[in-house]
């Protein structure tokens, strides 16, 4: 798995929690209907990638790709959660998330469920 599928499919999440949660709102009676199942499938595993990260590279993979804040705007975040003496550059930012991608990425490919990611999110 490339770390630029991962990345496009962590900028899917916000989409995929939307979809999910209009549908069980709508449709309650519909939960173990297969469209249902796929949404919050696609759900866990995005959550379960993001268990795999730090608590910094959650925090950019978050803001850049699922919130989709400019890296200015994720300064200033960073800042506001880390304080004004643990600020960072944002070359540094770009790192942590170049590293989350391929921190999952890796773990895909080490656990052999790349073909089954790929499946699920691309069909």
């Amino acid at each position: 798995m490339t770390t630029e599928m991962v990345k496009s499919i962590f900028s899917q999440y916000r989409t995929l929690q939307g979809e999910l949660g209009l549908r069980k709102t709508l449709h309650p009676h519909l939960e173990a209907n297969e469209t249902m199942r796929i949404l919050q499938q696609k759900v866990m595993v995005i959550e379960a990638w993001l268990l795999m990260l730090t608590e910094e590279e959650q925090f950019v993979i978050t803001k850049h790709l699922v919130d989709q804040l400019s890296w200015p705007l994720i300064l200033v975040e960073y800042q506001n959660r880390w304080g004004a003496e643990q600020a960072r550059h944002e070359r540094t930012l770009k790192r942590f998330q170049a590293q989350a991608l391929e921190k999952v990425a890796a773990g895909i490919e080490n656990w052999g469920l790349a073909s089954e990611i790929h499946a699920l999110f691309c069909n």
